[in-house]
């Protein structure tokens, strides 16, 4: 892979960008996307300690990706998860009686498979179904999953967790039928269900295959995220696309080399009903760091399927 400046993959990608009227761009021009995106993707594009909280579950995994940029070899024992889910729970504790918590958005989250702890989801959700009841206000919850658990017994578990969206991984299982049979029960039980999946060429062609069954499910959205390049994943990488381009924003990136326009302009000849968010570099300076700050009043909610007013 070759080492490109930032400036030469933005510069396309601005280039590219100017060929696709429908394109939409928001929160000061760092979120690209077609179609009203997910209302859990807020959080990435302002900064509120009080209004969004991040739950981790652990960081075992039951899917074995390539382009994992975790340690393949991560357990619960040598990540401390214990430790970890100890101080998240009594953090979120803490954050949920503070008196200037205005709860709105809470993604449920791990370094692996988030469904592989239902303990932690339960005890997570108690609490903020207590903020809920006290406040009488409705939290947008989000989890993220490969799918391959999410079963009809699971499902109907986390409907009692109050989760509203569910944000599924298929290539994780290489797009089995099994996974996309949980995405359409999901939907029928009334989850909003998204599409998540990183910008990979390999994946390309399958992604665009399942539009029509992404489309017929029920699919609300699909987010393209730019894959994160690590020691983790480098050598995958590396042996993968050795003629790749990355480079350095906030993290280091591979370039999709346009897939993510690519398969927004099928979107559009199809006609297709999802919307589709470019979840690329620039999203995660806005997410990991305050050294990019949100204007509230600058960001257009509009954008955001069912948004309601911040």
């Amino acid at each position: 892979m070759k080492i490109v400046s930032r400036d030469e993959i933005i510069a396309e990608k601005i280039t590219r960008r100017n060929t696709i009227k429908e394109l939409e761009c928001h929160a000061n021009g760092d979120c690209i996307h077609l179609g009203k995106i997910s209302p859990g993707c807020e959080t990435c594009f302002i900064r509120n300690s009080f209004s969004s909280y991040a739950v981790y579950t652990g960081c075992e995994c039951n899917a074995s990706c390539g382009y994992c940029y975790y340690e393949k070899n991560r357990n619960d024992q040598n990540w401390n998860t214990s430790d970890k889910i100890r101080n998240c729970l009594a953090d979120l504790y803490a954050f949920i009686m503070h008196p200037d918590t205005d709860l709105k958005k809470v993604t449920y989250n791990s370094w692996g498979e988030t469904l592989m702890y239902p303990a932690i989801l339960k005890e997570s959700s108690n609490l903020i179904k207590r903020w809920e009841k006290d406040n009488n206000k409705k939290v947008y919850n989000h989890l993220y999953t490969n799918g391959l658990l999410a079963d009809e017994e699971m499902l109907s578990f986390l409907k009692n967790c109050g989760i509203i969206e569910l944000r599924f991984h298929p290539s994780a299982s290489m797009f089995s039928n099994k996974v996309l049979r949980h995405m359409k029960l999901a939907v029928e039980m009334g989850f909003v269900v998204t599409v998540e999946e990183p910008s990979l060429p390999e994946n390309k062609e399958k992604i665009i295959q399942h539009h029509p069954v992404f489309n017929e499910i029920g699919v609300k959205h699909l987010d393209l995220v730019e894959c994160q390049v690590t020691s983790n994943n480098r050598e995958y990488l590396e042996k993968k696309y050795p003629n790749g381009r990355i480079y350095r924003d906030f993290l280091w990136h591979l370039y999709d080399e346009g897939m993510v326009y690519d398969i927004m302009e099928e979107v559009i000849k199809n006609k297709y009903t999802f919307s589709v968010i470019d979840c690329n570099s620039r999203v995660e300076c806005c997410r990991d760091t305050h050294q990019i700050t949100r204007v509230p009043e600058l960001v257009d909610w509009n954008m955001m399927e069912g948004a309601c007013s911040s």
